[in-house]
């Protein structure tokens, strides 16, 4: 009842200026709370021990690939290029030269699929190619 009139405002002040002893009383409160908070067992840190991290389920990556990926195709034996040499000599330049785009064409098509097998393959039939007739390149 007295807080709806404003007679508390009133009795603690005079004329808007608080008393003396409403100081002390405020202070005295104040100090209390500060005590209560700041000693508390709540507001202490709990004591510090060694802390143990726990294990992580971590895999290692994957090696990197070594080249290009393995081709399913067989390997070309070694008496297919010497067939090779022996059927150059019987062509024509012409002919040569329509041999070697299209084992470049190829060869660049290997490339772009990964496939090392082929690229190698095609690859050691234009430097045969080349080396039976070297103004052909």
């Amino acid at each position: 009842m007295l807080l709806k009139r404003g007679l508390f405002l009133k009795a603690v002040t005079k004329g808007g200026k608080m008393t003396d002893r409403v100081r002390r009383v405020s202070v005295l409160f104040l100090m209390v709370i500060v005590a209560l908070v700041g000693f508390s067992d709540a507001s202490m840190g709990a004591e510090l021990r060694p802390f143990d991290i726990p294990p992580q389920n971590v895999q290692p990556p994957p090696p990197p690939p070594q080249g290009y990926p393995e081709s399913n195709a067989p390997r070309v034996d070694a008496s297919v290029y010497t067939r090779f040499k022996g059927r150059l000599k019987t062509l024509k330049l012409e002919e040569k030269r329509k041999w070697a785009e299209s084992f470049k064409t190829k060869m660049d098509a290997a490339v772009d699929e990964g496939d090392l097998d082929k690229t190698k393959h095609y690859k050691k039939l234009l430097e045969i190619l080349n080396t039976s007739n070297p103004r052909s390149s």
